[in-house]
């Protein structure tokens, strides 16, 4: 017990020694009053929401129709050929063909050609014809025929129709066409389509 009262006498006294000298340096004008800031880093910033992707639905246009003609047969059974040949190419482009026929060019007897109507939209691209060489056999027509296909195929363009021709009043002197769509991909599109809808 004298312990615990002899402990507290020591308190107050320190306590009142130490308030009697801030009360001194502050009646003195040489109190100094110490502190210490602390700071405080800011709290995260609160994390954004990333909306998911709208995929809209493109229409692809007003679908028409087209027609492509080609010309220049000696014969109604070679223009009857390259029309079947045409018109598979056609379909391997994702158009879908309507209609087909051979017919006989005026004013030339032995002169045939074709036309084929087709349906497409707006982006379709046209048809486009590449002619190649002067060949006196037309083996070597054939062959340079093969060979140019080949690499319009690996630049990716579809190749409609690939044939030789004779020209008019030579018999020794063929050359070859190639009807080919620039842009075109055999592999159908990814749908297109809004998460959750559709």
């Amino acid at each position: 017990m004298k312990r615990i009262m002899l402990t507290m006498a020591v308190l107050a006294v320190s306590w009142s020694g130490a308030g009697a000298q801030s009360l001194e340096s502050l009646k003195a004008g040489t109190f100094e009053a110490s502190w210490q800031v602390v700071r405080h880093a800011p709290p995260p910033p609160a994390p954004v929401a990333v909306p998911a992707p709208v995929y809209r639905r493109v229409p692809p246009g007003a679908a028409q129709t087209r027609a492509y003609f080609k010309g220049g047969y000696t014969w109604e059974s070679d223009a009857l050929a390259a029309r079947n040949q045409a018109e598979n190419g056609l379909r391997a482009a994702g158009l879908q063909v309507l209609s087909g026929r051979v017919y006989k060019e005026a004013n030339f007897p032995f002169n045939y050609g074709f036309q084929i109507d087709y349906l497409a939209q707006a982006f379709t691209p046209s048809v486009q014809t590449y002619t190649g060489g002067a060949f006196t056999w037309e083996s070597d027509a054939k062959a340079e025929l093969a060979r140019s296909v080949a690499n319009f195929k690996a630049s990716g363009m579809l190749v409609v129709l690939g044939q030789v021709k004779k020209q008019a009043n030579y018999p020794f002197d063929y050359f070859y066409e190639i009807d080919y769509m620039q842009g075109m991909r055999r592999e159908p599109f990814p749908p297109h389509r809004r998460p959750g809808r559709w």
